[in-house]
């Protein structure tokens, strides 16, 4: 479930790995059209891209260990709750 950013209802989202659900999402409420939100993918790569420096870097275990559990829970987070945003038109 995620929340319309316009009309703040709840919606049913699609599996993340069915994409033709994603392109035709809209808003029962308001019919205003939604795509997902990527910010999360960001901060997740990051993560990843952190705990993988410190691991090669021989730092503290316990620093990798926490870093990949923070980037499993935002992972699961963001499949479980993605945030939505109204999706803009091509050709405006």
């Amino acid at each position: 479930m995620a929340k319309c950013p316009i009309c703040k209802h709840n919606i049913a989202t699609p599996s993340q790995l069915y994409l033709p659900g994603w392109s035709s999402l809209v808003c029962p409420h308001c019919n205003t059209k939604l795509a997902k939100d990527n910010r999360a993918v960001v901060i997740l790569g990051i993560l990843l891209m952190t705990m993988s420096l410190t691991s090669m870097a021989g730092s503290d275990r316990r620093l990798t260990l926490t870093l990949a559990g923070v980037s499993l829970l935002l992972g699961v987070y963001e499949l479980l709750r993605p945030r939505l945003q109204v999706k803009k038109d091509i050709w405006d």
